[in-house]
């Protein structure tokens, strides 16, 4: 119900991550992360919130949160951020052929190359929110065909740029990801 019984039920190893919300009562979310980052370095904190600002999430990493996520939760990021921040071991994706009809192999491979297009667009100009919106978009696309791999690197980066900066660092990474779905779209034509 509040910071300080879930501090009072703290122990190292016990869990294997904390997600708690900032706005708690008593021990409110960053001061619960303070007092846990000072009995374990480790254990990975997500703070949850109703605040979408960028302030917001350097103010979460400011006292030792791994990420933040703005209420209300969407499964397939916060299924990113567990498996990331878990260290959750999946299976690997096999590279069984996508099966799909010529018509809607057509339909993927054309909406897919605009979404890229689209995706590259605004990374020039560096809008993380419509880059973080395709991303999402092209993973549940990517994730309906079971291309399990690329469509959860997809959410991860999505996670990663939600009301973020668009980086250096993350910009070539989601150029890299798109050139893989590049030749991915290009072995189905």
């Amino acid at each position: 119900a509040n910071g300080e019984q879930a501090l009072a039920q703290w122990s190292p190893g016990r869990f294997d991550l904390v997600l708690t919300d900032v706005s708690m009562p008593i021990i409110n979310g960053y001061q619960l992360a303070e007092a846990l980052r000072q009995r374990d370095q480790t254990v990975p904190i997500i703070g949850v919130t109703a605040n979408a600002l960028r302030e917001e999430g350097e103010r979460c990493a400011a006292v030792g949160m791994n990420a933040w996520m703005v209420k209300p939760l969407n499964l397939a990021p916060l299924r990113a951020h567990l498996e990331k921040h878990c260290k959750v071991a999946l299976p690997e994706a096999t590279a069984a052929p996508i099966q799909l009809s010529p018509k809607m192999r057509e339909l993927f491979v054309t909406t897919l190359r605009q979404d890229i297009h689209t995706t590259l667009t605004a990374l020039d100009s560096a809008d993380a929110n419509r880059v973080a919106q395709q991303l999402h978009s092209m993973a549940g696309a990517l994730g309906a065909v079971q291309v399990e791999a690329m469509a959860t690197a997809f959410v991860e980066l999505e996670c990663r740029l939600h009301g973020m900066a668009v980086t250096r660092a993350l910009d070539l990474e989601v150029r890299q990801h798109l050139a893989r779905l590049k030749d991915l779209l290009d072995t189905l034509e």
